[in-house]
């Protein structure tokens, strides 16, 4: 059995196999219509995997302790959904710039909400099988 990477690079407008197999990002986005997912899943299915790598790599640990880089990214597709029409294709790969620049906006957000303030920094969680700091206490009846 031969070592098999986690994942490998890609180019924007390369796709994994699935039903939409040999349609590029720009035909996918022409035909995207309201009460048909069939080109918008096959988007998914294509940036999923890339998208959910990035967000890993700009929450970094400490967020990621908190939040599931794929929860990030799943709301990040209900958002791109209804955002669509706002989208202009600028050739290759201008549709992942476009998600990524959405998903560095929402980390960004969650980042100062979960590490801003200091009532809800992570940083600040201990876990509760810790026994430093609760010794002598009694359970509440």
């Amino acid at each position: 059995m031969s070592y098999k990477p986690p994942f490998r690079r890609v180019s924007p407008e390369e796709e994994p196999p699935g039903e939409r197999r040999g349609f590029t990002t720009q035909q996918l986005l022409a035909v995207q219509e309201p009460g048909r997912p069939e080109s918008f899943e096959a988007l998914f299915n294509r940036y999923q995997p890339k998208l959910v790598a990035f967000a890993r790599h700009l929450m970094g640990p400490t967020m990621r302790h908190r939040l599931d880089p794929e929860d990030v990214v799943q709301d990040l597709w209900m958002d791109v959904y209804g955002r669509l029409p706002e989208f202009v294709y600028q050739g290759p790969g201008s549709f992942y710039r476009w998600l990524a620049a959405l998903l560095k906006n929402r980390v960004s957000n969650l980042q100062k909400f979960h590490l801003g303030a200091s009532c809800r920094d992570v940083r600040r969680e201990v876990s509760l099988s810790d026994s430093d700091g609760l010794e002598g206490t009694q359970p509440h009846d």
